[in-house]
């Protein structure tokens, strides 16, 4: 690799949401990420993890992970930190997380916020600031990669209203083993990824369609409209109606 090339795998820029905003990046994050919001609201789903962020907060967002991001806030800004290469020690990959840097590190997290020059002194000031980070930072755990958890989302996503019975089925274990896996695996149950895995349906719905809240929850399965309402608030942190009002503005 020579330098043009190294040079051209970092992105520095400064991102701006002027109004409720969601992003699909399950495709996976191209490169690794460091996010240091400046001003408003965000939560970042993935498969395996949830986390909220707000003003001041730094997180990383690990290469390849696949997530959704919901920002909130009337002028949401956060500097994004792209870079392709991760120098570790560990064969476990780093999980998406917010981050906790020391007092140094996070000086020089700093001296990027407004920044989006790619150079010697800007790479050397990530890079410094990482290593400082790095033994503080979250790994997955290899139980992470249980191939029945993806397995089962794989189904799920393409059999959104199948039983948990039927989800199990398609796994070749029991029911009970399904979740003790989830549990172990994900931290969560296999009812609560498929909620997860509804709201991101329910998102592209109300994007669209003219589809009312409460066609759209009995197309997804939900028992009601108002539990539908309950679910996709706790997921997105919106009101259906909210979201779908905001993301035609």
């Amino acid at each position: 690799m020579n330098d043009q090339e190294f040079f051209t795998t970092f992105r520095f820029i400064q991102i701006h949401i002027h109004q409720h905003h969601h992003t699909d990046n399950s495709h996976g994050a191209p490169t690794h990420f460091i996010g240091i919001l400046k001003s408003g609201h965000g939560l970042l789903v993935s498969d395996i993890t949830r986390i909220e962020v707000k003003a001041g907060d730094i997180f990383y967002i690990p290469k390849g992970c696949r997530y959704h991001s919901y920002w909130r806030g009337e002028d949401c800004v956060f500097q994004s930190l792209g870079f392709a290469y991760l120098p570790r020690d560990r064969k476990c990959p780093y999980a998406l997380q917010v981050l906790h840097p020391d007092t140094q590190a996070a000086a020089l997290f700093s001296q990027l916020t407004d920044t989006d020059t790619v150079s010697a002194y800007t790479v050397g000031l990530l890079y410094t600031a990482l290593g400082l980070t790095l033994p503080t930072m979250a790994v997955d755990h290899p139980q992470t990669y249980h191939p029945i958890p993806y397995t089962a989302m794989q189904y799920m996503t393409e059999h959104l209203t199948a039983s948990m019975s039927e989800v199990a089925d398609a796994c070749g274990i029991s029911e009970s083993a399904l979740y003790q896996i989830f549990r172990r695996a994900l931290g969560k149950t296999p009812n609560a990824a498929r909620q997860e895995l509804c709201c991101r349906r329910a998102i592209d719905l109300l994007q669209t369609t003219d589809l009312s809240i409460e066609a759209i929850s009995e197309q997804l399965g939900f028992s009601s409209a108002s539990y539908f309402r309950k679910v996709f608030g706790m997921v997105t942190g919106q009101t259906p109606r909210d979201f779908r009002k905001r993301s035609i503005m």
